[in-house]
């Protein structure tokens, strides 16, 4: 039987700063990427990351390996954390049973509707306020239906939320909540930052989460709501237990922030570099097919851009550039 690789953690040396999480996540890349799915690059997950801390600075002063576990649990699920698209958030919050902050990972709404449509079970599903100048009817029982149509010019104060699952076999499931009951469950849970900034979408939130009951529910759903309950109760995420099982073992990172700026910026211009030299690959090729695609072509060809042709794939990105003119002109 094999057994998943523990976590090694390498204390600093005394009199050292404790290390930037910023530095973990870049030692960690390769692990976020396995994590992540196809869709979503790495890169670009580091990025955003580096964003959000910015944006908040108290994600820089909480436990790496609890950060590490948010953001790997994040990448599992294929969602990106931060307000961009709201599909989830990294909480940093005190956990005083340990004695330090750690960070939760919270899915939004929107991506809790994300992975609902992804299981392939659900047709669409939608979260929406309601506020006291719309006009809004809606009746449970036998012939249950919603009618809702906003007033865009002066909609007044939210009043209620409801949510509307349309299912792949025809059947149809909603929920509506008045603002009281939204409240009271905001008031039971864990005194929650994001309540306060995004009531709205909060709102929205604790309503996809009452109609996930009657869904048929995927694994990932369930992780995600599972991830979303430990938050609204202030119980601590069990990151060590998401880090054993993606393999992650790790030691003190040693690059500092501004290493991992560069870094970052570094893959940013070699991706824009690689974009251009497919572009250019393609003019190239289509160049070559409409004049025969010859020695004697190829040859015309390298004496017109000024360098040899399996040179092209290594040349930086001005120099693709000019290239990418001259062979237009051709």
């Amino acid at each position: 039987m094999t057994t998943k690789p523990a976590i090694v953690k390498t204390p600093p040396a005394k009199n050292e700063a404790k290390p930037s999480v910023l530095k973990l996540l870049e030692e960690q890349k390769t692990q976020i990427a396995m994590a992540l799915p196809k869709h979503m690059n790495p890169n670009r997950m580091l990025r955003i990351i580096t964003t959000e801390c910015r944006r908040n600075p108290k994600l820089m002063e909480c436990e790496p390996i609890s950060f590490l576990g948010a953001v790997i649990q994040a990448a599992q699920l294929g969602l990106e954390p931060g307000n961009g698209l709201g599909h989830a958030y990294l909480i940093p919050f005190w956990n005083s049973k340990k004695n330090c902050r750690e960070v939760q990972f919270m899915p939004g709404y929107r991506g809790l509707i994300d992975l609902a449509r992804r299981s392939g079970q659900i047709v669409s599903i939608s979260a929406r306020c309601v506020y006291a100048n719309d006009y809004f009817k809606y009746s449970y029982g036998t012939n249950e239906f919603i009618e809702h149509e906003p007033n865009q010019d002066d909609p007044g104060d939210m009043i209620c939320a409801y949510a509307v699952a349309k299912l792949k076999d025809g059947g149809v499931q909603m929920e509506v909540m008045s603002r009281l009951q939204i409240e009271k469950i905001r008031d039971n849970g864990n005194d929650n930052p994001v309540w306060k900034d995004h009531f709205d979408e909060m709102s929205r939130k604790t309503l996809v989460r009452r109609i996930f009951k009657y869904l048929p529910v995927s694994v990932e759903m369930q992780d995600a709501m599972n991830a979303s309950d430990k938050v609204d109760s202030g119980e601590s995420q069990d990151t060590a237990k998401t880090l054993i099982d993606v393999g992650v073992s790790w030691t003190e990172p040693t690059t500092t922030p501004q290493e991992i700026d560069a870094g970052l910026t570094a893959d940013l211009r070699e991706n824009q570099r690689l974009e251009v030299f497919d572009r250019v690959e393609k003019k190239i090729a289509e160049h070559l097919k409409a004049k025969g695609n010859t020695g004697d072509t190829i040859l015309a060809l390298e004496k017109a851009i000024g360098m040899a042709v399996s040179h092209i794939e290594k040349a930086p990105i001005d120099r693709l550039l000019a290239v990418f003119e001259i062979v237009k002109q051709l």
